[in-house]
């Protein structure tokens, strides 16, 4: 159609590669995007719903709505899509009006992509794949995207799906838009490094909001990840409960990772969690912006790079983490964080005098807190058992106080290393409690050094150093 509506419902429809010819003023133009069910118009409303099973031999789209100023919008309702290069796409060049796809529970095969949305004008981007089973069969390069480049949202909707492509789900929003996506179970894998999991960026100073319903595994470089930059926040829940832990599995590269710049926060959520990944749990924001992490159980195998949980919060910026499980780690630090220009660093090993939290670091630091600037540096770890080359250490400067409450701790190293707890404050006051054992093979048990500032230890009743 030239300006007006096109809305096509199919039934079965048995399709090879062919073409189409877009409307004017692009009709002098051969575009080879054939396939199965394909509406396309200039300023109207494209809409494509599906009633029957869609086979595609060679084609560039299962089914595809393509508008270049109106809306676009595809419905499944449940078919079968058997591999065309695109699986379903709803695509919107121009104006204001949105892209949307929904599947209900379809089973969408492809070579290239299952499902694709994109609007480059102002309108959002909308997916809806609960229930959705992507690439079961062929799997495609990319199972899920979304983008919008002119400042609409993205929301890919997959609680109950299944994806499985070299890369699961991505969606990408700039000039403001934001990225929210909820995912089922995600397998990426045959990309290499590219293989990634649920990956969200927004750009332009839109947030961030992935939540996982299922298990992610990925074989590249990030299994869940968010980017915000222009005080854009980032915010990952993995949605698991006390019976139904959520597993999330990077052997090649980063488990969870959250990164805003420009001010904004990172809030990673994974109480209820397993994560296991070359690199566990990382937050990083800048400009004063904060970094909150809960973390379950947490192994990071990635030799010296291999961190459990590591927030740093650059500018002014606290950092706070809170751990709910283990944390093994066979790099430099089990449970880290670093602020700086005043802000401070909290972590917590929540544990319980029953069932104790094991942080384990056979090369590195068990846990480390850093702030400079002034910022202050709280280590609760009453019922933790570590055991690490160097135990516990906080180091605050410009002011900033130390406090430390240590369990269990058995530092292996040796020499400067193998400290069991030590607490520095240049400027500032150090205040240690020991609630439990502490062996060390290095120069101290316990130390604690302040400068213009006081010193206090105390030794529980039952411990011995």
């Amino acid at each position: 159609a030239g300006n007006g509506d096109v809305t096509i419902d199919s039934g079965t429809v048995n399709a090879g590669a062919g073409g189409v010819g877009l409307p004017a003023p692009l009709d002098t133009i051969a575009v080879p995007i054939g396939g199965g069910v394909i509406a396309a118009t200039n300023n109207g409303a494209a809409t494509v719903n599906a009633h029957g099973d869609i086979s595609v031999a060679g084609g560039t789209f299962g089914a595809a709505a393509i508008s270049l100023n109106g809306s676009a919008t595809v419905n499944l309702n449940g078919v079968t899509i058997d591999p065309p290069q695109i699986g379903a796409a709803a695509i919107v060049l121009g104006g204001s009006d949105d892209a949307s796809i929904t599947t209900g529970t379809a089973t969408v095969d492809a070579t290239l992509a299952g499902l694709v949305g994109y609007n480059g004008g102002t309108g959002d981007v909308s997916i809806d794949a609960e229930g959705a089973t992507i690439g079961s069969g062929t799997a495609p390069l990319a199972g899920i995207v979304g983008v919008a480049t002119g400042g609409g949202n993205v929301d890919i909707e997959g609680r109950d799906s299944t994806v499985t492509a070299g890369a699961g789900i991505a969606g990408y929003a700039s000039n403001g838009g934001n990225v929210w996506i909820d995912s089922g179970n995600v397998t990426a894998t045959g990309l290499g490094p590219l293989s990634l999991g649920v990956v969200g960026i927004a750009q332009g100073g839109g947030d961030v909001d992935i939540d996982t319903h299922g298990d992610t595994t990925a074989a590249g470089l990030v299994a869940v990840g968010g980017y915000a930059d222009t005080g854009g926040d980032v915010s990952i829940d993995l949605k698991g409960d006390s019976d139904d832990i959520t597993s999330v599995i990077a052997a090649n590269g980063i488990g969870v990772i959250g990164v805003a710049q420009g001010g904004g926060d990172v809030d990673i959520e994974g109480e209820y969690s397993n994560v296991n990944a070359a690199v566990g749990i990382v937050g990083f924001a800048d400009a004063g912006g904060n970094v909150w992490i809960d973390s379950g159980d947490v192994t990071a195998s990635g030799g010296a790079l291999g961190v459990g949980v590591m927030g740093v919060a650059l500018g002014g910026g606290d950092v706070d983490i809170d751990t709910h499980g283990d944390t093994t780690a066979s790099g430099l630090v089990g449970v880290g964080g670093f602020a700086d220009t005043g802000g401070d660093v909290t972590i917590d090993l929540l544990g319980s005098d029953d069932d104790y939290t094991l942080v384990s670091a056979a090369n590195g630091v068990g846990v480390l807190g850093v702030a400079l600037g002034g910022g202050d540096v709280d280590i609760e770890g009453e019922y933790s058992d570590i055991s690490a080359s160097a135990g516990i250490v906080g180091l605050a400067q410009g002011g900033g106080n130390v406090w430390i409450d240590s369990g269990v701790v058995e530092a292996t190293g040796t020499g400067l290393t193998g400290i069991g707890v030590s607490g520095t404050a240049l400027g500032g006051n150090v205040d240690i409690d020991t609630h439990g054992d502490i062996t060390a093979n290095g120069l101290f048990g316990v130390m604690g050094l302040a400068t213009g500032g006081d010193v206090t230890i105390t030794l529980g009743e039952d411990t011995t150093v």
